[in-house]
């Protein structure tokens, strides 16, 4: 039974695994991916980004600049495909910077 529990309590969490620990591990997969100068991680770090992103957008203090992190990110996929490193970094940088500056604006 208490397997039963915990399973269910589990399956019951999993949204809470779209917000923060995802931005989270898009910023660090993004850092991998400019690092090593692979697209498939920066545009995974884009799809790890758009549940919070779109979470974002729903909320009437951001709107459409909630978008902006995954829009970076594939633009910096882009960037990085055309070997223009320095600005590939730059804009992934920016969701990083973003995401700091919202847990300062949310958590401070």
């Amino acid at each position: 039974m208490p397997e039963n529990i915990l399973a269910h309590n589990i399956l019951n969490a999993w949204p809470a695994l779209l917000g923060w620990p995802a931005v989270v591990l898009s910023v660090l997969v993004a850092g991998v991916g400019v690092l090593r100068r692979r697209v498939p991680l920066l545009v995974t770090a884009a799809v790890l980004a758009v549940p919070f992103s779109l979470y974002l957008t729903g909320s009437p203090k951001f709107g459409p600049v909630g978008l902006a992190p995954v829009a970076a990110y594939l633009l910096a996929s882009g960037a990085i495909q055309s070997n223009h490193v320095k600005l590939g970094a730059t804009l992934a940088a920016v969701p990083a910077v973003f995401f700091l500056w919202l847990a300062w604006y949310l958590f401070a």
